[in-house]
Order: C-alpha cells, then sequence, then structure tokens
C-alpha cells in the first residue's frame, strides 16, 4: 500500500525518466533537422574554386554534425546515468498533495473500516502487521527486477504526511495498483488512519538521536 517497495521512497512517486525520454526525443530530433538542413545546404555562389569551396562547406558540415550527435551522447549517457544511481528511483509526491490533511477523524469505526480494507486489498504483501512479509511479497517485480514492499510498521512511516500517504494509495505505483477508481476517497482516508496504528511514533530520544 502506501509505502509499497523498500526503497525508504520517504515522498515519492517516480519521476524524472518521462521527462528524460521527452528531452532525449527532441534533442533526436532537432540533430536530425540540423543533418537535413546542413546536408542539403548549397555551396556558396561565385567562387573561383568551387571544388575547393564545396569540400571545405562539406568539412564544416560534417564537423557541425558529429559536434551535435557527441552533445546529444553525452546528455543522454548523462541521463540514463542518473537513472541509474541510488536515489533516480524515487517516488515524490507532488507538494500540494502532500500538504493535504485527513479530513475525516481517526476515532474507532474509521479504525476499523481502514483495516477491513486493509486486509482486503494490501494484506496479501505488506502483511497482517505491515512488515512486507504478506504471501504475494515475493513474488512483486517491477520492470523485470525482484521488488520487497515497504515495511509499514517501522516508525518512519511517520516521517510521510497523510497526504503523502493518501496520494500513493490512491495513485499506485508498479506492482501496487491505484485504489482510487476501487475504494471512495473516504475509504482512502480511512485506510490510512489504519496504516498509521502499524508504526509507533518515534520517540523523543529517537528523534534526538535522528537530529544531533
Amino acid at each position: 500500500m502506501p509505502v509499497a517497495h523498500r526503497e525508504d521512497e520517504g515522498a515519492a512517486r517516480r519521476v524524472g525518466l518521462p521527462g528524460r525520454k521527452w528531452v532525449i526525443a527532441l534533442i533526436l530530433t532537432i540533430l536530425t533537422l540540423l543533418n537535413i538542413v546542413w546536408s542539403t545546404y548549397p555551396p556558396r555562389s561565385g567562387s573561383t574554386q568551387p571544388d575547393k569551396e564545396s569540400d571545405e562547406s562539406m568539412k564544416t558540415r560534417n564537423s557541425v554534425t558529429i559536434a551535435g550527435v557527441l552533445g546529444a551522447a553525452l546528455v543522454i549517457a548523462g541521463a540514463l546515468a542518473q537513472d541509474t544511481k541510488p536515489g533516480g528511483d524515487e517516488w515524490v509526491t507532488p507538494a500540494r498533495a502532500a500538504r493535504k490533511q485527513n479530513p475525516i477523524p481517526a476515532d474507532s469505526a474509521k479504525m476499523a473500516k481502514g483495516k477491513e480494507l486493509y486486509e482486503m486489498a494490501c494484506f496479501a504483501c505488506h502483511g497482517l502487521a505491515g512488515k512486507g512479509d504478506g504471501s504475494a511479497a515475493a513474488s512483486l517485480e517491477r520492470n523485470g527486477a525482484p521488488i520487497r514492499p515497504g515495511n509499514l510498521s517501522e516508525p518512519k512511516l511517520w516521517e510521510q504526511s497523510d497526504g503523502t500517504l493518501f496520494w500513493k494509495i490512491s495513485e499506485g505505483r508498479t506492482p501496487m495498483p491505484a485504489f482510487q477508481e476501487s475504494f471512495s476517497e473516504e475509504d482512502r482516508w480511512a485506510i490510512v488512519i489504519y496504516v498509521r496504528s502499524l508504526a509507533p511514533k518515534p520517540t523523543l530520544n529517537a528523534q534526538a538521536k535522528g537530529n544531533p
């Protein structure tokens, strides 16, 4: 559910790669147009040495094209390298969504409803206590690579706002499905309330150790 994978995502939806794909496509389009323009650009007229000038013009066009291709290759390589480095696969919640407050009271009725929905939709992967040890956990994959559900019972869950948890539950992320069509908004907020109960709040001593 909300912390769908053990990546210590903190905030979370994947960013970067879709944007870089558009950048790469744009670069390749520009290079293609550049190559067409330079390859069809006629030599200057009126030259007393047309063959020599044509050769020089061709060399210039080739040099510019090669430089453009190498520059684009460096940009693409940098974009792909960013995807492979640690932290490049974050699941970042939009700021506006993260600031949302839970509009329903965390009473016993909503807690019970959240538990019911959790056991219906989240238990198989996250496990009964939210430790990421559900029966389906071992079979989960993303992009062909094994991935484990996050541990919802860790105090660091409290580092995520209610809005962040609600947004993750609503939007999903492979292999976690989106639940905005399956559950009403109130039901999703109820799940947030229940998920909060799985993780103890950080103690003052723990907070002090984390912030010397």
